[in-house]
């Protein structure tokens, strides 16, 4: 469950997202080669006129909502199958018990021989991105050293892309020439790249919220019992799932303490750390604290309990934002990815139909 990976997603968090995407491109690629489109990516609002013959040369492209990422982003890989297919197999073949650290990290190194990132943009606020050109530059910031590519709406689009990752070193003959290729189809592609509307964030297809919140006890981040009862003492509860590793989460808990303060009446807000389940877990109660406390937040923040498990289970991305009534019922769809606006939205369609 969520909350049992607190450490694992952690560590996870701060690798390469070529890393990450490495083991998913390697798993999936069989159904990647066959179902990736490469014309419209709308969950990030780019369109780029790619030919669809560089999937089986190796390009792999990944398209992230802001549910998934701080920002709606576009990642471009080149993947040399038959090398990743072979050491993945070498993998397998390891017993269990026998995999170590020295092993893995040696994997790794020679996966990313055969495994290179080619382009990533972002779509980023344009307030944001103005704000940071005014401070004087994006140092720290996930788009730091990118290029400004376009605009569109209320969005600016900056992009890295070419050979953005090391020599060729490693590479056979066969792959160098294949990854030149898709080197320059990406470049071609990107300096005539074109920008749309970006699409309207989802549920995740076949997910489904479970209809009422489990019976539960559980505390809040300084130590207080909570249980069932807290969920009486308003009309609506708005609960937002979040988690002390989720980036998206923590930036957007000062636009939710500023919304606490102006809540309509009989609505209250409250928040579900998903990686934080015990108070037997001093550091995840000392980070989650501190990040509150950051923010300014001053409404009711619980740990998932073990009595929150299966109920987290049908919860794919942090954060996801739902409504509980005061009887305990989870009253329409959730919010998924980090949006105060579609949240406000959510509680005044609800309050609108009483």
């Amino acid at each position: 469950m969520i909350h049992q990976y607190r450490e694992g997603l952690r560590r996870a968090a701060c690798l390469s997202v070529s890393l990450l995407s490495f083991v998913l491109s390697v798993l999936c690629s069989s159904c990647s080669r066959a179902t990736v489109a490469y014309t419209d990516f709308a969950a990030c609002g780019l369109s780029l006129p790619i030919d669809t013959s560089y999937v089986d040369k190796g390009l792999y492209i990944r398209s992230l909502g802001s549910g998934e990422a701080d920002y709606p982003a576009l990642f471009v890989y080149f993947q040399y199958l038959p090398a990743l297919e072979a050491l993945n197999a070498e993998m397998e073949a390891i017993k269990d018990g026998e995999m170590t650290q020295d092993l893995f990290d040696d994997f790794m190194e020679k996966a990313m021989q055969h495994y290179r990132q080619l382009a990533v943009a972002y779509a980023v606020p344009k307030t944001e991105y103005e704000d940071s050109v005014r401070d004087g530059g994006m140092d720290g910031k996930p788009y730091a050293g990118m290029r400004r590519i376009g605009s569109h709406n209320d969005r600016v689009y900056l992009a890295r892309y070419g050979r953005t990752e090391g020599s060729t070193d490693g590479m056979e003959a066969e792959e160098k020439s294949l990854y030149e290729e898709c080197v320059k189809e990406v470049e071609r592609a990107f300096r005539r790249a074109k920008f749309i509307d970006l699409e309207e964030e989802a549920v995740p297809a076949g997910v489904q919220m479970p209809s009422s919140i489990p019976t539960f006890q559980s505390c809040d981040v300084k130590g207080t019992v909570v249980s069932n009862e807290i969920f009486s003492k308003a009309d609506l509860t708005v609960v937002n799932v979040w988690g002390t590793f989720c980036g998206p989460c923590i930036k957007e808990l000062p636009d939710l303490a500023e919304w606490d303060a102006s809540l309509p009446s009989g609505v209250q807000l409250l928040g579900l750390v998903c990686d934080v389940n015990s108070p037997d877990d001093k550091v995840g109660m000392q980070d989650a604290q501190a990040i509150l406390d950051k923010a300014g937040v001053r409404f009711t923040n619980i740990l998932a309990s073990d009595d929150w498990q299966v109920f987290l289970s049908s919860i794919q991305f942090v954060p996801t934002t739902f409504l509980v009534d005061k009887t305990g019922a989870v009253v329409g769809a959730p919010v998924v990815g980090a949006d105060v606006r579609k949240y406000k939205k959510a509680v005044n369609d609800y309050l609108s139909k009483r």
